[in-house]
């Protein structure tokens, strides 16, 4: 993995197998059955599932 689907940063290490953070972002990424799920790692270090961004409306965007 070189770049985070979410923001499409290149700054992506890996911290395990299967297992990527983001020092764009700040998420850490698992690839998991062939997807790429993305989670907030909060400050006790638990892991919430990050929302997939949904598709712009075209209303209001410049």
């Amino acid at each position: 993995m070189l770049t985070c689907p979410l923001c499409g940063g290149r700054d992506v290490g890996r911290i395990a197998p299967e297992h990527y953070y983001c020092w764009n972002c700040f998420v850490e990424l698992a690839l998991e059955g062939g997807e790429v799920r993305a989670f907030n790692v909060d400050l006790e270090g638990m892991l919430t599932p990050v929302a997939a961004p949904e598709e712009p409306q075209g209303e209001g965007c410049s």
